[in-house]
């Protein structure tokens, strides 16, 4: 009786913890760790991760429960679930879509190919020679895995997110024009003005879409990288650029010695739209990606808005080449690209 019960444990553990570490946990694990720069609501990432969660793991029961094959799915998901906790938790490269870099945060080599398969075989080996250990360790990976999502559920909020919460009339303030001597300056971030020169003359019809505009295509990139660039573009020198003083303090300075504060003093209304998180009070501000996706907008928008950020997280757990397909909408890092134009389109609209 008691060896049933320790399988009827084992399916319950497996059937939960496989699918949270999949739909939840590695989301919420490039979530938190990119807090400054992802998107995506964390409510769409609990809301669909757990939906799919529970009818995966529903699936998985009613198989494990299935003679002779339920032994060989339950054993095979005890493979799966090891390999997407321990690659979620020792990651391909850095571990992390640091500041959604693109493809070269992603480069990999056939080192990423041999660790897959070494977890692979080491979990085989274990289940085989020591199986009672190796169920053990299952149901505490399980048990780790549900609490670290109520962790990072809990306490762990992006800064878009945070601008979601807020108060939609007041964030939509911060795009308020006058009706006259508006200035609006839009800098296109890793962008050059020869670059943006050639597009236009590919596309005339974007032309028309920057009317009033002053455009520079001599302009080049400053610094290496973003606030350091910013912080010339704003102040009109170089001495942020060149002091270490970190990026968070580098951006809240920028903004504290720039033509944006001087009109605020002057009695002109300024805002400050950016990725670059500043210091609360300075001038009125907000993160760009609060605007990439609007809350609520409809459960189609969600939907697609969450399995683009978990197609792009699988990257954390599977050597890339696995992952650089082309479907004919675009590889995965592609789709989550266009999701956040295709948000914004909406939001406009």
């Amino acid at each position: 009786m008691n060896e049933d019960n320790n399988k009827l444990y084992d399916k319950i553990f497996t059937s939960i913890g496989l699918p949270a570490a999949f739909f939840l946990l590695l989301p919420l694990v490039v979530y938190v760790t990119n807090l400054n720069a992802v998107a995506v609501e964390k409510d769409s990432i609990l809301l669909l991760g757990g939906l799919a969660t529970l009818v995966a793991g529903t699936i998985l029961f009613i198989l494990f429960s299935v003679p002779k094959l339920g032994a060989i799915v339950l054993a095979l998901s005890q493979l799966i679930l090891v390999y997407v906790f321990l690659t979620t938790i020792f990651p391909n490269t850095t571990g992390e879509l640091t500041g959604f870099t693109g493809s070269q945060s992603m480069t990999m080599t056939s080192i990423d190919f041999l660790k897959s398969g070494l977890i692979l075989f080491l979990g085989v080996l274990f289940l085989w020679r020591r199986q009672n250990e190796f169920n053990l360790v299952l149901k505490s990976i399980s048990i780790l895995v549900i609490v670290s999502c109520l962790i990072f559920s809990l306490f762990f909020t992006s800064v878009a997110d945070k601008f979601h919460l807020a108060d939609t009339e007041s964030k939509t303030s911060l795009l308020e024009l006058g009706s006259e001597s508006n200035i609006l300056v839009i800098v296109l971030d890793a962008f050059t003005g020869y670059r943006f020169l050639e597009i236009t003359e590919e596309k005339k019809h974007l032309v028309e879409k920057f009317e009033g505009f002053t455009f520079y295509p001599r302009c080049i990139g400053v610094a290496n990288n973003t606030s350091a660039g910013n912080s010339t573009i704003l102040t009109g020198g170089i001495n942020l650029a060149v002091k270490d003083i970190g990026w968070e303090n580098r951006n809240s300075k920028s903004v504290q010695e720039s033509f944006l504060n001087s009109a605020t003093k002057n009695g002109y209304a300024a805002s400050y739209i950016s990725a670059l998180t500043i210091e609360d009070g300075l001038v009125p501000w907000a993160p760009e990606q609060s605007f990439f996706t609007a809350a609520n907008l409809n459960f189609k928008s969600t939907f697609h808005s969450y399995t683009d950020f978990l197609e792009v997280s699988t990257t954390r757990i599977f050597p890339v080449q696995l992952l650089n397909y082309n479907d004919g909408n675009g590889t995965p890092l592609s789709k989550f690209e266009h999701q956040i134009e295709d948000d914004a389109t909406i939001l406009e609209q």
